[in-house]
């Protein structure tokens, strides 16, 4: 017997809502709501911290290449 489903309201940032909607929109199989659930899916499945470090360590990357490329393409 299935467990009922729950809504459950997600916060997003303008960012993420775009990288989700891209993904989606390149996909035949996937929409919004399969997509979160997936990500849910892959989070409890994993160390939350490991996947907390790694998105760190994404954004630091972001940000210092972001950085090298300011220093080296000045206005």
């Amino acid at each position: 017997m299935k467990s009922p489903k729950q809504v459950v309201p997600v916060r997003l940032t303008i960012e993420q809502r775009k990288r989700i909607k891209a993904i989606v929109d390149r996909s035949n199989l996937l929409d919004e709501s399969k997509f979160i659930r997936l990500a849910v899916d892959f989070l409890l499945q994993h160390d939350v911290g490991e996947v907390m470090a790694a998105m760190m360590n994404d954004r630091i990357e972001t940000a210092l290449s972001r950085l090298t490329y300011a220093i080296n393409n000045p206005r």
